[in-house]
């Protein structure tokens, strides 16, 4: 389907300029970044505990303040700037959203997809949840069955989430 995202499987190899690079810390962490995929001057920034202590980085135990630390970065960047996020799809489009909130370009923000993690948007509530890669899953907040569609909304970096029976969307039959 044409909105589902399609990402890149490890880190372009530096283009000269300035980069901040916004990881998060799973297994597959190390295999995204081969040798020369960083420059000197780039910038590391790490959600956890997953680097080798070798990889010059800074770690953040908590999400809220790593993007505390990359605003403050962003905010004092030069232009031609670029962001590279690696993690699972929940964490790409947090972080690419904090950076175009900021003023960055679409086609300044690569995105590495580390993991099977996403993020489900329930059409009938609005409730956002983390979902695994199942096709039914129920909302956590309204509860209805939903079924997950291909639609992936950049904008709400989510899937779309309808429900599975609409004439028994609570899972008893509509009088």
């Amino acid at each position: 389907m044409l909105s589902k995202p399609v990402y890149r499987s490890e880190l372009a190899a530096p283009s000269g300029g300035p980069r901040i690079l916004v990881m998060q810390a799973t297994q597959r962490a190390g295999e995204a970044l081969p040798s020369g995929a960083l420059a000197p001057q780039d910038v590391l920034l790490c959600l956890g505990d997953g680097l080798e202590p070798a990889v010059a980085h800074q770690a953040f135990a908590e999400l809220p303040e790593l993007e505390r630390h990359l605003r403050s970065l962003l905010d004092q960047a030069c232009a031609g700037t670029r962001l590279c996020v690696l993690g699972d799809e929940t964490f790409l489009w947090r972080i690419q959203a904090l950076g175009r909130r900021a003023g960055l370009l679409g086609e300044e923000i690569e995105l590495v997809r580390l993991g099977q993690g996403r993020t489900l948007y329930c059409v009938h509530c609005g409730t956002r949840q983390a979902i695994d890669s199942r096709d039914e899953v129920a909302c956590r907040s309204c509860h209805v069955q939903l079924f997950v569609r291909e639609h992936f909304s950049q904008r709400l970096g989510a899937y779309m989430g309808v429900c599975v029976d609409p004439d028994a969307p609570h899972g008893e039959a509509r009088p």
